[in-house]
C-alpha cells in the first residue's frame, strides 16, 4: 500500500460521509504510522487546529468503555462494550432506568456487576459504566446521548478515587480537556460526584491505614489543576461544580494523603451498602426538588 492511500482513504470518508475508526486508519499503512499513538495524536491535532469535532472529520475511536444494565429483562445483565453513538443508533426502552453510575476503575465496575448492583432493589435499576480510567471520547459521547434521551429525573453520578487523578477524571467527564475543547458536545457538567471524598476517608480510616501518602507526581497534578485556566470561565470564576473539587484537592495537599475506592469494602460497610445509602439520599433529594 502506498502512503498516499491512507490520505485518500480519509478524504473519501469525509466526502462520502462514511465514519472510520482511528484503528482503520492505522492499518491502512502501519509502516508509515509505526504505532497507533501516532494516528491518535495527529487526528486530535488536526481537529484542534481546525476547531472541529473529531466526528466532523468522520473519524471515531474504537470504544474501550464497558456498561451493564442497559436492558430490563429476567436474564442476568451481561457486561457489554460501550456502543458507538452514530447515525442509525437507537437506544432500547429506558423507562426502567433510575440512575447512571460512572465508575473510575474497571475492577470496581466488575465487582459491582458481579453483585448485580445495576438491578438494585432499594434504589431501583440503573446503568453502570466505566471507561477504565480517563474517559475516551466514545464513552463520553454515549453518556451525553444517553442523558439527553432519558427522563430528566435520571441522574448521572461519578465514583472516583480520592486522589488527584480521580478528580481530574471527574473533570474530564464534566468539561473535557483543553486538547479536546472542540468536543464540548460530549460534556456532562451535571454529573454529580458521589465520592470518594475526604469525609469518607476520615470516617473509615483508623489512623493512616485507609490512606496513602501523595507521590511527587500526585502533588504536581494537584497543583497544576488548582492553577489551570481549564477550570475557569472567561471571567476567571471556577466552572460550576468544581468548587468542591478544589476544596478536596487542597485537603489532599495539606494532609499529604490519598485513598482508593477499595477501602469501602475494607471498612465496616461494604461498597454496595455505602453506595446504596448515598445514592438513595441523592435520588430522594432530586425527587423532592421535582
Amino acid at each position: 500500500m502506498k502512503h498516499g492511500d491512507s490520505v485518500s482513504g480519509r478524504k473519501r470518508a469525509i466526502k462520502d460521509g462514511v465514519t472510520v475508526t482511528k484503528r482503520d486508519i492505522y492499518y491502512r499503512d502501519p509502516t508509515l504510522f509505526k504505532q497507533q499513538e501516532t494516528v491518535d495524536r495527529y487526528i486530535d491535532d488536526i481537529a484542534h487546529t481546525c476547531q472541529v469535532a473529531r466526528s466532523d472529520l468522520k473519524v471515531t475511536g474504537s470504544p474501550k468503555g464497558l456498561l451493564a444494565g442497559l436492558f430490563n429483562n429476567d436474564r442476568r445483565d451481561q457486561t457489554a462494550i460501550i456502543p458507538a453513538v452514530d447515525i442509525g443508533f437507537t437506544f432500547p426502552d429506558l423507562s426502567h432506568q433510575r440512575w447512571v453510575l460512572v465508575v473510575e476503575k474497571e475492577a470496581t465496575f466488575n465487582s459491582l456487576v458481579e453483585r448485580q448492583y445495576q438491578r438494585n432493589h432499594t434504589i431501583g435499576p440503573g446503568l453502570l459504566v466505566t471507561a477504565k480510567g480517563y474517559p475516551d471520547l466514545a464513552t463520553r459521547r454515549f453518556l451525553r446521548a444517553l442523558l439527553n434521551h432519558v427522563e430528566p429525573s435520571v441522574k448521572a453520578f461519578g465514583l472516583m478515587d480520592w486522589d488527584p487523578d480521580g478528580i481530574q477524571i471527574l473533570k474530564c467527564y464534566r468539561y473535557g480537556s483543553k486538547k479536546m475543547a472542540q468536543e464540548h458536545g460530549c460534556n456532562i457538567p451535571e454529573m454529580k460526584w458521589i465520592g470518594l471524598k475526604a469525609e469518607d476517608v476520615t470516617r473509615i480510616g483508623q489512623g493512616d491505614n485507609a490512606s496513602m501518602p501523595l507521590s511527587m507526581r500526585d502533588r504536581a497534578i494537584a497543583l497544576s489543576m488548582l492553577t489551570s485556566e481549564e477550570w475557569r470561565d472567561g471571567s476567571g470564576a471556577l466552572l460550576p461544580g468544581l468548587e468542591e473539587c478544589t476544596t478536596e484537592l487542597q485537603q489532599m495537599l495539606i494532609l499529604n494523603r490519598k485513598a482508593e475506592t477499595q477501602i469501602l469494602d475494607e471498612s465496616g460497610d461494604s461498597l454496595e451498602e455505602w453506595l446504596t445509602v448515598h445514592l438513595a439520599d441523592e435520588l430522594q433529594e432530586d425527587r423532592m426538588m421535582w
